[in-house]
């Protein structure tokens, strides 16, 4: 201005231009179209953010400057100037403040509510001044379940609560983050429908009619019912009855309609009804009967269709006996060798038959027993037989003679005593009724095998000056009593071949060998030959037992296991019973073994096993040089052991014959 003042002093006639007046503005979030008006003698414009013409930007002759980057809703001020040729004019203020984008909103929608459970659907954001990349945060019920999308599909659950927020990447905006309108799902259940359908009856006798019942399970409000027969839809029946005249085999469904929001199926299929019409059936047919003395198994024949049968002593429907579907009927009761008459009907729901005449004659004679399960002892049999129908009795006897025979009767057994062991025996019985006897049946059987008694003819055998008494074991025979034959030695001394039978006794001392017997070297007990069986220092006639001959006894006895306690001799040294010590388990001396606990002699130093404690016998089966098998029994176990010994020890010998 001062130049231009100067210069307007040398030139009065120049004249610098008007200030401009301001326009009206455009505003944005960022930028401000300034505006201003022109100027009649201006030749230019000049434009600042200061009010300082000298740095102010040369306009040219526009009116308008577009300044952008700035900041939102702040009011800034600039300034403008007319120029000419004589000068700028004074400077005119511009003021105008920039806008903002406006709040951030989001509205969610969803593509179906008031669904059914499992039924998927989707919601969808719709974002306010959400800028170029929104940000999404979807919830279910408060928990996070979609980040980042637009939108977000599941399977809600009733009364789910869904909310979407949106946090908007817009500049000068307000409420950001902003939090949309919650969706209350509405989700009903799935329902279980179904549908059920019954007769009036079924069967039914032909020419009525049926009434059908539909009962639905969750049909809903006023449901909707389609009946059909065979498959084909009767016209104008959708109520929950249906009554009709079915055929036989006509088959009846139903249709159900459900009217709930969410049934599991739809339409609902009921089940299936197959008619069945009855009739009056037919007679049956006499069948083959069978008689006894005493009784009569009444039969006739199946008739298709009928629902059961009667059966009566007279031609009465009224009074007979339902037998229900059985088609036989045991009358008893009768008297033998008469004829009878009876009858029977087949029924349905509908009516009886016609009745079928049965007749049928008893027998005369029962029928003869069969002969049952005899029972043999050694000296005792028992005899059985079957029951027989119509019998009123039994005979028995022990010869083909009915006029001597014993009458049992109503019992099937006979139990026969003061018999022989080993022995065959015959026996006959007759069954019996007031008409007659039948023909005899044979009984036979062998009473057991002799055992736990004397050997048969060999009582006792005397040898070496003692009786011996024997015992039979099944086809064995043994010594009762342990062996005592021979010169008693002292047991520090070996037993030799010196051609007199040698023996040691416990202590020393003859009297143990009474009650025990004598205990001998192996080689002894065999007379110095290695033979099985041999008879060594046994009498003539009888023999050293081999393994498998102690291996026989244990089986009869029922096995090795228990074979030790059922040749035990009872009683114990304790209580004064017996010479075994206590327990002596399992001693039963059941077959008369009467096995002693006579120790022995050691092998090695001639020294004794105290006697009660156990007893060892030898076999004759030889296991190699200096060892052979043993048999042995203790006190605390009723086994039979087996094992090998030292030749040199002084065991105790049985004899068996041979």
């Amino acid at each position: 201005m001062f130049i231009n003042n100067v210069w307007q002093i040398f030139n009065p006639s120049c004249l610098a231009p008007l200030a401009p007046e301001p326009g009206i503005h455009d505003s944005a979030e960022t930028q401000i179209i300034w505006k201003w008006h022109t100027v009649g003698d201006a030749t230019g414009y000049k434009w600042n953010t200061v009010n300082n013409f000298a740095g102010a930007i040369d306009m040219g002759t526009a009116t308008t400057k577009t300044e952008t980057g700035i900041t939102c809703n702040t009011k800034y001020t600039r300034f403008a100037w007319a120029y000419n040729t004589c000068g700028p004019s004074g400077s005119t203020p511009l003021i105008k403040s920039t806008t903002i984008a406006g709040a951030v909103s989001v509205a969610i929608s969803v593509s179906s509510n008031e669904i059914c459970s499992g039924s998927t659907v989707l919601f969808t954001a719709v974002p306010t001044n959400g800028g170029p990349q929104p940000f999404y945060h979807w919830t279910v019920n408060g928990e996070t379940v979609g980040i980042n999308s637009s939108t977000y599909s599941y399977a809600p659950a009733n009364n789910d609560h869904v909310i979407c927020t949106l946090t908007s990447n817009a500049s000068c905006v307000t409420g950001n983050p902003a939090i949309s309108n919650t969706i209350i799902m509405t989700v009903f259940p799935n329902l279980p429908v179904s549908l059920t359908i019954s007769p009036s009856a079924n069967p039914f006798c032909a020419g009525n009619s049926v009434t059908f019942t539909a009962m639905p399970v969750n049909g809903g409000s006023g449901p909707l019912t389609q009946w059909y027969v065979n498959g084909s839809v009767v016209q104008g029946e959708s109520n929950p009855t249906f009554t009709y005249g079915p055929a036989n085999g006509d088959v009846i469904t139903c249709k159900l309609y459900s009217t709930v929001v969410c049934p599991s199926v739809y339409p609902a299929l009921s089940n299936p009804i197959i008619m069945t019409v009855h009739t009056v059936p037919v007679s049956p047919s006499e069948g083959i009967h069978i008689p006894s003395t005493d009784q009569i198994e009444w039969h006739w024949s199946t008739v298709t269709g009928a629902a059961g049968y009667k059966w009566n002593t007279i031609n009465d429907t009224a009074s007979a006996i339902n037998m229900g579907t059985l088609t036989t009927k045991t009358e008893t009761s009768l008297s033998c060798s008469t004829a009878y008459t009876r009858y029977a009907w087949a029924y349905t729901s509908c009516g009886n038959s016609t009745p079928v005449t049965l007749k049928k004659t008893t027998s005369i004679n029962p029928p003869a027993p069969v002969s049952g399960t005899q029972v043999p002892l050694q000296n005792v049999i028992t005899w059985h037989w079957t029951t027989v129908a119509g019998a009123t009795g039994y005979k028995w006897n022990t010869i083909d003679n009915y006029a001597t025979a014993i009458d049992m009767g109503t019992a099937t057994s006979k139990v026969q005593t003061g018999l022989i062991c080993n022995t065959n025996y015959d026996s006959y019985v007759w069954a019996y009724n007031a008409c007659d006897r039948s023909t005899p049946v044979p009984l036979n059987t062998t009473t057991s095998v002799c055992t736990g008694v004397p050997c048969v003819g060999i009582p006792t055998v005397s040898y070496g000056g003692k009786t011996y008494n024997t015992i039979q074991l099944g086809t064995q025979c043994w010594f009762k009593e342990n062996l005592n034959i021979g010169t008693r030695i002292n047991g520090s001394l070996l037993q030799t071949n010196n051609s007199t039978i040698e023996k040691y006794c416990y202590g020393d001392l003859e009297s143990n060998c009474a009650d025990y017997g004598g205990l001998y070297q192996w080689n002894e007990m065999m007379q110095y030959v290695t033979t099985p069986g041999v008879q060594g220092i046994c009498p003539q006639g009888w023999h050293i037992p081999t393994d498998a001959d102690w291996s026989a006894a244990a089986s009869f006895h029922g096995g090795e296991s228990i074979t030790g306690g059922k040749m035990k001799s009872t009683g114990t040294i304790e209580d004064g019973t017996g010479l075994w010590h206590f327990p002596n388990d399992g001693a039963t001396n059941e077959y008369g073994f009467l096995a002693f606990p006579a120790g022995y002699r050691y092998y090695d130093g001639g020294s004794f096993y105290v006697p009660g404690y156990a007893g060892y016998w030898w076999s004759s089966s030889d296991f190699g040089t200096n060892y052979t098998s043993t048999r042995y029994i203790i006190f605390s176990q009723d086994n039979l052991y087996k094992s090998n010994y030292n030749k040199d020890y002084g065991f105790s010998v049985r004899c068996l014959h041979d």
